[in-house]
């Protein structure tokens, strides 16, 4: 950091994220479709295409302002999309067994009466631990309590 008046950093700073910023919406415009086409062509499903190309661009706006942009920035991104969609298509390839796992040691130990129900506990526990803002006068509805 150099020595000077307050805020030349930050302007400094300001000025870098500005760029990097107009470079990743260059980016954006220019490698969006041709990101989506390769990842739909080589998952054959076009949501699965739009989720990773998104997750890449996101990954891309975090990484690319420490890091820089790669000298092929469409490659980086079909790469770190294609990792993406193939990291969620293992996810979600192996929920169902677990889910089923889960649900079959609940019904064992009697705590779910139905295939989905949650013990009530578990359900209701969100509305004992929310509470609402009812105005500026502190007074504050806490739901389950009188």
């Amino acid at each position: 950091m150099s020595e000077g008046p307050p805020g030349i950093d930050a302007g400094i700073d300001a000025g870098i994220d500005a760029g990097i910023d107009a470079v990743i919406g260059e980016v954006h415009r220019a490698e969006w479709a041709k990101v989506v086409a390769t990842l739909a062509r080589s998952f054959g499903d076009l949501d699965v295409a739009e989720e990773a190309a998104a997750e890449a661009f996101a990954t891309a706006v975090e990484r690319w302002p420490r890091h820089g942009v790669p000298s092929n920035p469409g490659a980086w991104l079909v790469t770190v999309g294609r990792n993406k969609a193939l990291d969620r298509l293992r996810r979600e390839a192996t929920r169902a067994p677990r889910q089923e796992a889960a649900h079959r040691a609940l019904v064992e130990r009697g705590t779910a009466a139905e295939v989905g129900a949650l013990p009530v506990p578990l359900v209701d526990a969100p509305f004992r631990c929310t509470r609402f803002h009812a105005g500026y006068d502190g007074y504050y509805f806490k739901p389950g309590l009188k």
